[in-house]
């Protein structure tokens, strides 16, 4: 014999952890395609740079604090796909 209410928690604690991993694994995957479009951009300053052009300072800075961004934005995800929703150990 089952425990019918007791099944139906856990079936739905299960779908709970599957949704919020693909969620975060998802905002990991975004983040993984925002750091890439931002190196290249801080790839071409460098050739840019390499040619002889002066950068503009606050754009470097911009640009490069968006990386650290998506870096941010990646752990975090990579992470909280390992957790489990409403855990609070």
């Amino acid at each position: 014999m089952t425990n019918f209410p007791f099944e139906l928690s856990k079936q739905v604690k299960h779908i709970d952890i599957v949704k919020t991993r693909t969620a975060c694994i998802n905002n990991a995957f975004t983040a993984i395609e925002t750091a890439k479009l931002t190196l290249s951009r801080l790839e071409e300053m460098a050739a840019q740079r390499a040619d002889g052009k002066l950068l503009d300072i606050h754009t470097v800075g911009a640009t490069t604090h968006a990386l650290r961004e998506s870096v941010d934005r990646i752990l975090v995800g990579l992470i909280e796909s390992q957790t489990i929703p409403g855990d609070n150990a």
